[in-house]
């Protein structure tokens, strides 16, 4: 396969950046000292092991997976915007969702040593026991 003409008025360079604009502030996917949840990741699986309950309809139909969410830890430490980019099923995400947004504030992210907001993806597992 030939390489693209790069003097083409067709080619469009792919770039990958480190950070997404939003409303004129910068969002982050990637920084030298990511948010961490307090306790760490192990604490962050517990909490949402204990909160989540898994929805009737979704056990009585056997649905088991992964709902993998997004959100963005805040210069502050606090969760907003969290979304679902993979669902499993609605009652699923929906619950998934409530869990992200009762979550208590984490230790922010860090870009040059200032609290900066960053994209956190995490998936939230629901499988019948």
């Amino acid at each position: 396969m030939p390489l693209p003409d790069i003097n083409s008025t067709n080619y469009t360079p792919i770039v990958h950046h480190k950070e997404v604009l939003s409303n004129d502030e910068r969002v982050f996917a990637v920084v030298e000292q990511m948010p961490q949840y307090p306790g760490g990741e192990t604490e962050l699986l517990n909490y949402i092991a204990r909160q989540i309950k898994y929805p009737g309809i979704a056990r009585r139909n056997g649905i088991q997976g992964k709902v993998i969410c997004r959100f963005i830890v805040t210069r502050t430490g606090r969760i907003e915007k969290p979304e679902v980019v993979r669902s499993l099923d609605p009652y699923c995400d929906k619950e998934a969702l409530r869990v992200l947004r009762s979550m208590p504030v984490f230790i922010p992210g860090k870009q040059n040593g200032v609290n900066v907001d960053v994209y956190y993806t995490l998936p939230v597992i629901f499988k019948i026991k």
